[in-house]
């Protein structure tokens, strides 16, 4: 009896004991990545900081800065006009603090804001993909790589997706993630129409955040969220007066900047898809100089994304889905191939970043669901380490995609 008693008292703390070194493992892991996000948003703050400090200094006086501001305050005219929403707002602002200071603010704490919010997001991804793709000049560095693209709307754009994420973990109602997308999208599109092209895939990702015993309201959901789209986008894109002066922007700013400096963005608002079409097809004729080196761009931009699907079971999970739901994995497909219409502007370099910045947070999230695994990476021998360790300095430091690039000349 006491042998017995013994015997069990030993399993018990034996289980005891396994317990604990699970939950301390699991501790250190934990403490591990909040310490490398900690680490990786104190980087990127003073940086953004300081950018958004010398954006101020220089508002409108020399290129790309003067047409990082002008973006922000091109869309007031008496009204919304196609992206008005936040250069309402600045106007409104703009007897109580200047529209520069006000729009500096904004930026600042989006870009804050996305950043913690995408590296929460991203912090259960293997150590070497997280590195590629937080160091990768597609990624929260493009900015600095490329100052041209600091301060621009896409960071709305960014901030909307990861929000509505977050909503979807958190709250397992789909009613209530359903409002948040239609509000969340809502406002990112009146300030940056580019966003409703990600909206589709903020729509699949509600789906698929959907619990199992909702699984047949799937393709209602989805069906309603699509065509609210479509609506936005048709709405943004093609009521349009087409004798609408833009030059009035510029003057209801003039009071407040009587130097503003608007040339290429008013341009841009008086060029038509056809216009950019036929650019676009000209500049893609120069391989050497134009088309040559942004598939290179592209591929290195895809890299990371890459790495993530060879170390983890998405692919096994969209096999599965196109059997099981082929509807809900043809909207998925088509809603990461969507956003490809911007290539038939110019700024390729920039899209690339928005892209693979959507793509990536896409692919990871939906470990956050449930839905896929990460895969065991072997150990490696110090020998392999340095190898990988000299290719990462290579991608970062010697890659630096352009924003624009115009027969042979970087911007």
């Amino acid at each position: 009896m006491i042998a017995f008693f013994n015997s069990t008292l030993k399993c018990i703390l034996k289980g005891r004991a396994a317990v604990f070194s699970g939950s301390l493992e699991q501790y250190k892991y934990q403490n591990f990545r909040e310490s490398l996000i900690r680490g990786c948003f104190y980087l990127f703050t003073p940086i953004y900081a300081l950018m958004t400090l010398i954006t101020i200094i220089y508002p409108i006086h020399e290129v790309p800065i003067k047409w990082t501001w002008a973006e922000f305050l091109i869309n007031y005219q008496g009204g919304f006009v196609r992206r008005g929403l936040l250069g309402e707002i600045l106007f409104q602002l703009q007897p109580v603090i200047p529209g520069v200071v006000a729009a500096s603010i904004i930026v600042f704490f989006c870009y804050c804001l996305f950043t913690y919010f995408a590296l929460k997001l991203l912090s259960d991804i293997p150590l070497v993909v997280f590195a590629f793709f937080v160091f990768s000049p597609s990624g929260f560095l493009f900015p600095v790589y490329e100052p041209a693209v600091f301060a621009r709307k896409e960071i709305f754009s960014f901030l909307a997706f990861t929000l509505v994420i977050l909503t979807y973990i958190k709250y397992s109602d789909y009613r209530v993630k359903v409002c948040s997308f239609l509000v969340l999208y809502t406002i990112a599109t009146l300030i940056n129409d580019a966003a409703v092209l990600f909206a589709p895939l903020a729509a699949c990702l509600l789906v698929l955040s959907m619990r199992e015993e909702k699984k047949h309201l799937r393709v209602t959901v989805l069906c309603a969220l699509l065509f609210y789209v479509v609506a936005l986008g048709s709405v943004i894109f093609f009521s349009i007066n087409p004798h609408y002066d833009p030059s009035g922007i510029v003057k209801s700013w003039s009071p407040y900047f009587p130097n503003i400096g608007t040339g290429p963005a008013l341009d841009y608002l008086n060029k038509g898809l056809g216009t950019y079409l036929t650019e676009t097809s000209h500049k893609a004729a120069s391989w050497n100089l134009f088309t040559g080196p942004f598939l290179v761009d592209f591929c290195l931009a895809f890299l990371p994304i890459i790495l993530l699907l060879l170390h983890s079971t998405h692919l096994k999970f969209f096999r599965t889905l196109r059997t099981n739901e082929p509807l809900l994995f043809l909207s998925t497909i088509g809603s990461l191939l969507a956003p490809l219409i911007l290539f038939c502007c110019q700024d390729w370099g920039r899209w690339i970043y928005i892209i693979s910045m959507h793509t990536f947070i896409f692919l990871s999230t939906l470990e956050n669901f449930g839905l896929v695994a990460y895969k065991e990476i072997p150990a490696m021998s110090k020998y392999q380490w340095k190898i990988c360790a000299l290719f990462f300095l290579y991608y970062v430091i010697l890659w630096r995609m352009p924003h624009l690039r115009l027969y042979g000349e970087r911007w």
